[in-house]
């Protein structure tokens, strides 16, 4: 099935009424996006102490908080809406925060209020943050952020965050000046998408979903934006993930961030229900990229991927988290066997498992992972796929132990399927002769956790039509 976005009208956040753009259902339709620059705002910006500014929104301005009615979204000033401060000329965090007062009865005019702590000089350049998550007044950068992992799906909890950069030209009698009126951007787009779930034969259903994950293809959708960052530390990029999200008549409300979207890029939502069903749907971006500042919304059809398999885990009282990953501290006396799916592992001391019989998968991640020493003691034949360079990866030493056979699969030709840093590949300065993969391999040297008793065989590398590649590993222990 090709997924493309039907149409979608411009929006302008700020100054213009909110226009609807489209985000359909997946279909083979390629129909193009009209675009127009984003208007801007006119409030004034503040000094030091007691400040009361006007701002308005001028005409059919658009205001701030976001509400959403049928195919278009509106917004009104709120009180409890907080702008923070920064002079950029001063490389400062102004203390303080300015909220709207006297709010017209049409949303669109208000008094900022507050007090602001900090030094404020004419031809200072100040960068305005409205709704920012995070706020400390020492300005670092790394601390003062908007983040959007806080939604539920809920219409009242999608981040409506902007900024604009003013100059002062004159501060007295507690209302600023500036040069020029302050034009605040949208740093986020705002979706609203009618979900549709279908099972394995087709049917329409109506599960409980207990999460809901928003990846973008080409890893353009952001987590948090650090406007006062720089480098790669100003957009961090990762999935949205939901637990337990808020439908409204089936509908679903996000606000997403993008940075460098392209033609290449698609929204991939994948939700999963109580029973463990995994749906999922795939939206090709518009010729532009998902751009920030726009509204998409329509319907999206998430149709059945997959069954969720939880595997059989003894020796640990824990749980697995919302992201399907075990994260336990102390690895010993676990036995993990059964069928995974999509599960993994995580742990952050040294210690022994145990595969027994297991039979597991991951789509996009490793099954094992270990920040220290980890030995695994094989017992019946267990087999690993990972759509990841490998299924096991060890910081440190990774040794294996016991009777029977691990196959792995995995995307990294000459990684063979598991990795451990330290005594895998000679401290990850060189290779050691796991990189000979086209014959079958004695390397009990260098895995197994007494080469006195236990032998460890390596077959040769099996390359896959999909791009992966499997090994085997026999391993054998007397006493």
């Amino acid at each position: 099935m090709q997924n493309n976005f039907l149409k979608t009208l411009p929006l302008a956040f700020l100054t213009t009424s909110m226009v609807v753009s489209g985000l359909t259902a997946c279909s083979s339709s390629d129909d193009s996006i009209a675009e127009e620059p984003t208007p801007v705002v006119n409030p004034t910006q503040t000094n030091v102490h007691q400040v009361r500014i006007h701002a308005t929104m001028g005409g059919d301005a658009q205001t701030r908080a976001v509400s959403f009615d049928g195919t278009t979204s509106n917004s009104t000033f709120q009180t409890t809406e907080a702008v923070y401060v920064y002079n950029a000329t001063k490389n400062t965090m102004l203390g303080g925060s300015l909220y709207p007062t006297d709010i017209s009865d049409d949303g669109k005019s208000c008094d900022l209020t507050g007090t602001l702590n900090g030094t404020i000089e004419t031809n200072d350049e100040l960068r305005l943050f409205y709704n920012l998550n995070r706020f400390t007044p020492s300005g670092d950068a790394l601390v003062n952020y908007f983040n959007y992992n806080r939604q539920t799906g809920a219409a009242s909890t999608v981040l409506d965050g902007a900024e604009a950069t003013v100059t002062v030209s004159d501060y007295a009698d507690g209302t600023l000046t500036t040069a020029a009126t302050a034009s605040f951007l949208n740093v986020q787009s705002m979706f609203r998408q009618s979900l549709t779930f279908k099972n394995a034969n087709g049917e329409t259903v109506t599960p409980t979903i207990t999460s809901l994950k928003v990846s973008s293809r080409g890893k353009k959708l952001i987590m948090y934006y650090r406007p006062l960052a720089s480098g790669d530390a100003v957009n961090i990029s990762d999935a949205l993930l939901i637990e337990n999200p808020v439908f409204n008549d089936g509908d679903i409300y996000l606000s997403l961030r993008f940075v460098n979207s392209d033609a290449n890029d698609a929204l991939t939502f994948t939700a999963q229900d109580s029973d463990g069903n995994i749906y999922e749907c795939t939206k090709n971006a518009p010729s532009g990229g998902f751009q920030n500042g726009k509204y998409y919304h329509g319907s999206m059809t998430l149709t059945y991927a997959r069954k969720l398999g939880m595997p059989e885990v003894s020796g640990t009282d824990v749980q697995p988290n919302s992201y399907n990953r075990y994260d336990i501290v102390n690895p010993n006396d676990i036995t993990i066997s059964g069928t995974s799916v999509d599960y993994r592992f995580e742990f952050s001391n040294a210690g022994t498992i145990t595969f027994d019989n297991l039979t597991a998968s991951h789509t996009n991640n490793r099954f094992i992972y270990s920040s220290k020493d980890l030995t695994v003691n094989i017992s019946g034949e267990n087999n690993i796929t990972c759509n990841y360079s490998q299924c096991i990866f060890v910081d440190g030493n990774l040794k294996l132990t016991g009777n029977g056979t691990l196959t792995v699969t995995a995307g990294d030709s000459q990684r063979c399927g598991i990795m451990g840093y330290v005594n895998y590949t000679n401290n990850g300065t060189s290779p050691n002769n796991q990189y000979n993969t086209t014959d079958e391999l004695d390397v009990t040297s260098q895995l197994a956790l007494d080469p006195e008793k236990t032998t460890v065989v390596r077959s040769a590398r099996t390359s896959n039509s999909d791009g992966t590649y499997t090994w085997t590993y026999t391993v054998t222990t007397t006493e």
